[in-house]
């Protein structure tokens, strides 16, 4: 409350000066567009093509200081997704009931896994605020550990501040003190035979995106029971 308060002083306050509205030569691949804000703030939707990069320059025509920015949202094609982290490190490995680990990319149809999760805080401060979301394949199911009564063995895992379980994903919120880690275990089944895509594991403060990790997405498949089994043998 305190903090919208202020942000609502500070609304008015800009909004009765001329000082800091954007007053420029923005270049947009090429292409010059002069720019001259009635608002604090000036933005323009600029377009993507597969052809190349797009140059743009910023030319500052008042003598206030004009802070520029490009924001990039979206979602990459299907098998072209990027590893990437920073401030946390993530790691995914799939086992089995007792422990062993197995490969999820050919998996036995009617065969159960456990993933798990961990996350690292590679940063000298607490990270508050934290989102980890797994999405699983088409052909696989989630099995509540809750609903189904399920116990995993080995090492203790970590117990969240708040889970969202869905059809085919997860969302796990938790908080990590500086240089420790958390591990997250999900019960999965390969339940439907072919082949899926899986994304990548995806985990960020919620209000600082400088701060991420994420994992590259992969094929899997699932196949007649028995013949994943053979083929490793």
């Amino acid at each position: 409350q305190a903090t919208s308060y202020a942000l609502i002083a500070m609304s008015k306050f800009a909004s009765g000066s001329d000082e800091g509205k954007p007053n420029a030569i923005v270049q947009i691949a090429g292409k010059d567009e002069q720019v001259q804000s009635k608002s604090h703030v000036w933005q323009k939707s600029l377009p993507v093509k597969d052809t190349g990069p797009i140059t743009v320059s910023v030319k500052n025509t008042r003598k206030s200081t004009l802070y520029a920015s490009v924001v990039l949202r979206g979602m990459p094609p299907v098998g072209r997704e990027t590893a990437g982290n920073s401030s946390l490190t993530v790691s995914v490995r799939y086992v089995t009931i007792d422990g062993t680990e197995v490969s999820p990319v050919r998996a036995d149809q009617g065969s159960d896994m456990i993933a798990e999760v961990t996350v690292t805080n590679t940063s000298n401060t607490l990270v508050s605020n934290l989102a980890l979301t797994h999405i699983f394949p088409s052909g696989w199911e989630i099995l509540s550990s809750r609903l189904d009564r399920i116990e995993f063995t080995g090492n203790q895992a970590s117990t969240p501040e708040y889970q969202d379980i869905r059809d085919d994903r997860i969302h796990t919120f938790f908080s990590l003190q500086r240089g420790k880690s958390a591990t997250f275990r999900y019960m999965v089944s390969a339940t439907y035979q072919g082949k899926f895509y899986m994304p990548g594991v995806h985990v960020e403060a919620m209000y600082d995106n400088r701060i991420f990790a994420r994992t590259k997405g992969q094929w899997v498949e699932v196949v007649e029971a028995g013949a994943a089994t053979a083929s490793v043998r």
